[in-house]
C-alpha cells in the first residue's frame, strides 16, 4: 500500500523495516503519515535513523555525478566528462539536496540514465540499452510522479533513435514508436514490481491526484522581494539563475557559441544534442506551468543535463 504522496522506490532505499505495522497511525485509512514518523523517529535513535536513511541518498547523489560525466565523456571526449562531474559534484543545489530523503535527486539520477541510455542506443543500436533505458525510466517513474514528462519526451527523441539505413522517414518513425513502446512496457513492469503488483488498476494515476490534494490555492509565493498568490511562472528560470554558480552559467553561455560547436563536433550532429536540450526544455516548460513556486528543487532534473552541455566549453578550450 502506497503511504507517501509520492511513489515508493526511494522510501524503500531509505526505510528501516522494523517499525511497527500495528501502530494506528500507519493502519489507518488514509495513513496519517505525519504522525507516524514523528513518534517512529522520536521512540527510536533519531541521528541514527536519520544518518542511515541519508546514505543511499548520498549514493544516488554520487551515482548522478558519474552518470552525467559518461554521458559528457560519450558526447565530446574525456576531459568534458571530467568537468561535467565536476560541475554535478560541485554543484550548490546538489550537494544541499542529495542528502535529503527527498525525491528531487533521485528523480534527477533516473531521469538522467534515461536520457543516457536512449541515447546510446541511438549510437550503437544495441538493444541492451534500450533495455536499460526502459528500467531507468521506470525507476524514475516510481521515483517522483513529475517524471511522467519523459513520456512524451521518449515520444520525441524515439524516432531520432533510431538509424537511417536508407529507411523512408514513416518506416522511421514507426520504429521510433515501436521502440518507444518496448521502453514503456519495460518501464511499467518496474513501477508494478516496485509496488509489488498492486490489485488496483488505478494506483498510479490515485497517487497522482492525490499529490496536490492538501495545496492551498491561496497560497502566497515569495520572489525577489514581493508576495503573489499563485506565484509567476517565471519563477523558476529566476530562481535557477540565482542558485546557479557563475562559471557553469558562463560555461553554458561559451558552449553554445558557434565556434565552440564547430570546434567539439558530435558524431550525431544536431541530433545528439537534442537528446540533452528536449529533456531539459520539456522539464522547465512543465515545472514553470505547474509546480508550486517553493524552490529550484523542482528544476533539479535539469542541473546534470546543463552541466553535459556546459561541459563542450571545457572541451574546446
Amino acid at each position: 500500500t502506497q503511504v507517501s504522496k509520492q511513489p515508493d522506490v526511494v522510501q524503500l532505499f531509505a526505510v528501516d523495516p522494523s517499525f511497527d505495522r500495528d501502530d494506528p497511525a500507519w493502519t489507518a485509512d488514509p495513513p496519517r503519515e505525519w504522525e507516524f514518523g514523528e513518534r517512529f523517529l522520536y521512540e527510536n535513535d533519531p541521528d541514527r535513523l536519520l544518518f542511515l536513511g541519508r546514505l543511499p541518498m548520498i549514493g544516488l547523489a554520487l551515482l548522478l555525478a558519474w552518470i552525467v560525466g559518461q554521458f559528457a565523456a560519450d558526447l565530446f571526449g574525456d576531459r568534458a566528462g571530467l568537468a561535467a562531474l565536476a560541475l554535478v559534484a560541485l554543484s550548490p543545489n546538489v550537494l544541499a539536496h542529495g542528502r535529503l530523503v527527498t525525491m528531487d535527486v533521485p528523480v534527477a539520477c533516473f531521469s538522467t540514465w534515461f536520457v543516457h541510455r536512449l541515447w546510446r542506443h541511438a549510437r550503437d543500436g544495441r538493444r541492451r540499452d534500450a533495455v536499460l533505458a526502459g528500467l531507468a525510466l521506470g525507476l524514475a517513474l516510481a521515483t517522483k510522479f513529475s517524471a511522467l514528462i519523459l513520456l512524451p519526451v521518449l515520444a520525441v527523441l524515439a524516432p531520432l533513435a533510431i538509424r537511417r539505413d536508407g529507411r523512408s522517414p514513416i518506416r522511421r518513425i514507426l520504429a521510433g514508436l515501436g521502440l518507444a513502446g518496448a521502453v514503456t512496457v519495460i518501464a511499467i513492469v518496474v513501477v508494478l514490481a516496485v509496488y509489488r503488483f498492486p490489485s488496483d488498476p488505478g494506483f498510479y494515476l490515485d497517487g497522482v491526484l492525490r499529490v496536490n490534494a492538501d495545496h492551498d490555492p491561496n497560497r502566497a509565493y515569495y520572489l525577489l522581494g514581493h508576495f503573489r498568490v499563485g506565484g509567476w511562472w517565471w519563477y523558476f528560470p529566476v530562481a535557477y539563475l540565482v542558485k546557479t554558480p557563475l562559471p557553469t552559467l558562463a560555461l553554458l553561455a561559451v558552449s553554445l557559441l558557434p565556434a565552440v560547436r564547430r570546434a567539439v563536433p558530435t558524431a550525431g550532429g544536431p541530433r545528439d544534442l537534442a537528446f540533452v536540450a528536449i529533456p531539459a526544455l520539456a522539464w522547465t516548460a512543465v515545472t514553470c506551468a505547474l509546480a508550486d513556486n517553493l524552490g529550484v528543487r523542482y528544476l533539479m532534473p535539469v542541473v546534470p543535463l546543463v552541466a553535459v552541455l556546459a561541459s563542450r566549453a571545457v572541451a574546446a578550450a
